[in-house]
């Protein structure tokens, strides 16, 4: 495979796991990455896009980028921060199609050991320094939990180019508009509207100078569009969900047909890396254990769920992932789910 310096290739390879079952679903992410894909998922993974023990490059690329950090206690994701240096001096990073490497999965990985908020850090700090400073403007494409912790962790420059928030769920584009609080002045610093993806859509046929002056001209008739409330929301009444956990109790309302992550997700509750995959299977961040009556009323679990709930710290005979809990009328008025106090994201196993 050719590369414009042989210096600069950074080279890693497809993997087989031991057990060959385990970490299914990021072993055939990982391994189905194209070339243009190793340099933007980076920005979206919890690790490096190339996995670390199929690494090959050269003691001048290693010297270069100052070699690894040992000093670092266990907990620090030493491999993820390499990469980061290797992409901003301009290495070329190949991934061969051979399975050159067989590594072991074991619940004593030492990504176990790295917290998801040093992770979300480092992307944040890499993007904010690799990527945001090309664009004049941008939209996130989230306005739920994910979307506005991404929003908040930007520095106030980077904040300033935010347009917009574009969502597809039409209860999170009701709200019209989300409102930045800080906490330091106890002020609304930034009103950013939410706009329906397809709008957004329509606004990237327009430059970034016009970009804008058309979403805020479209504010006000977006809001009246999407606050409209259904005639008989008198008699609406949802499902209270109360959360125990050792951070801390917290209680929300949710519709029925809404999941656990939805509900924790539309209400902004302070659960640290919950539903860190957004409900796509790929994690066991919101991991829940539910009391025996509820747990018993639920449909199976599918295998890729149970897949996911068998790297769930403190798994019980009652545990479930929030995102396959949907309420229903049976759980009116209200249920209680546990929280664990442990957190592991499954795609950190590298």
């Amino acid at each position: 495979m050719r590369c414009c310096d042989p210096m600069m290739a950074f080279v890693g390879s497809r993997f087989r796991r031991l057990p060959g079952e385990s970490t299914k679903r990021f072993t055939k992410w990982a391994n189905s990455l194209s070339d243009s894909q190793l340099c933007t998922q980076i920005f979206t993974s919890h690790g490096p896009t190339l996995v670390a023990p199929t690494w090959f490059i050269s003691r001048y690329l290693f010297d270069l980028v100052g070699g690894f950090h040992e000093e670092h206690p266990v907990g620090y994701p030493e491999d993820l921060r390499f990469f980061y240096e290797a992409f901003k001096i301009g290495a070329r990073f190949i991934r061969v199609d051979e399975y050159a490497v067989t590594y072991r999965y074991h619940m004593g990985c030492a990504s176990f050991a790295v917290p998801e908020s040093t992770i979300w850090d480092m992307r944040i700090a890499a993007f904010e320094q690799l990527v945001l400073p090309k664009w004049n403007s941008f939209t996130i494409w989230n306005a739920g939990k994910q979307g506005k912790r991404f929003y908040r962790s930007l520095n106030k420059n980077s904040r300033s180019k935010v347009v917009a928030f574009c969502d597809v769920d039409r209860k999170k584009i009701a709200r019209g508009s989300y409102e930045h609080f800080d906490h330091a002045s106890r002020t609304v610093t930034a009103v950013i509207p939410i706009i329906p993806v397809e709008l957004w859509l329509a606004l990237t046929m327009f430059s970034r100078r016009m970009l804008r002056p058309v979403i805020t001209n479209s504010y006000a008739a977006l809001k009246r569009l999407f606050s409209s409330k259904p005639s008989n929301i008198s008699d609406f009444s949802g499902v209270k969900v109360k959360f125990v956990s050792g951070e801390g109790n917290h209680e929300a309302t949710g519709n029925v047909g809404d999941t656990i992550l939805d509900v924790v997700v539309n209400a902004d509750l302070p659960l640290d890396g919950f539903g860190a995959c957004e409900g796509t299977l790929a994690c066991c961040t919101c991991h829940v254990v539910l009391d025996k009556q509820h747990f018993d009323r639920l449909a199976p679990a599918t295998e890729e769920e149970i897949d996911m709930l068998d790297l769930a710290p403190e798994l019980t005979e009652t545990s479930r992932l929030g995102c396959q809990v949907v309420l229903s009328e049976a759980d009116k008025p209200e249920i209680t789910v546990k929280v664990p106090a442990i957190i592991r994201d499954a795609r950190l196993d590298s």
